[in-house]
């Protein structure tokens, strides 16, 4: 399974990145690999609400607000988002 980690600002995408994690779908996977992309954007993780982990059920993705972080950040949005990397037939 892959994770992208998405930073917008002003509706564009200025950061991004894909990384492959061997943990089951879920929230493992959300806090596992939000570490490792967070490590790679120099970010801090964000705090993990119901919401976060309810979108990620439904919609295999989530969205984080600059509020959703303690430190201040200088992006919009955080976006994670969950995709099988083997093709449903």
């Amino acid at each position: 399974m892959k994770l992208w980690g998405i930073i917008r600002k002003n509706h564009k995408i200025i950061k991004d990145h894909v990384i492959e994690i061997e943990v089951p779908k879920g929230e493992v996977a959300l806090v596992s690999g939000l570490e490792e992309i967070c490590a790679t954007f120099d970010l801090s993780v964000p705090v993990i609400l119901t919401k976060h982990k309810d979108e990620l059920k439904k919609f295999n993705r989530t969205v984080f607000r600059a509020h959703d972080f303690i430190e201040p950040v200088n992006f919009d949005s955080f976006e994670i988002e969950i995709y099988d990397i083997e093709k449903k037939k």
